[in-house]
């Protein structure tokens, strides 16, 4: 930032990783979605509350489901949060929806 306005970053300069929640190239892997887990993403998008026949008695399903939607949950309420120790609240409020 400069005079309040933010500075192009050159193509050549790498990016101010203390900023990024992911603090650096190495978290990258905590921070993606696996192909099973885009999947499942993409499926909880598309149906929702409307979901095919038999699709309530999969048990895979609505684990997911219930995954998906509490991680939402936090994403919603914590949006604003110290950015830090977001990742790791949401680990532990996404076991304790398992249990």
């Amino acid at each position: 930032m400069r005079y309040g306005k933010a500075i192009p970053r050159p193509a050549s300069a790498p990016p101010n990783c203390r900023r990024c929640p992911k603090r650096g190239p190495e978290n990258d892997s905590r921070y993606r979605l696996t192909e099973k887990n885009r999947r499942a993403w993409e499926a909880y998008q598309k149906y929702e509350g409307n979901w095919p026949d038999g699709w309530a008695e999969d048990e895979l399903w609505v684990r997911n489901c219930q995954l998906i939607r509490e991680a939402h949950r936090f994403f919603e309420a914590n949006q604003h949060a110290d950015e830090e120790h977001r990742f790791t609240d949401a680990l532990v409020q996404i076991k304790q929806a398992l249990k």
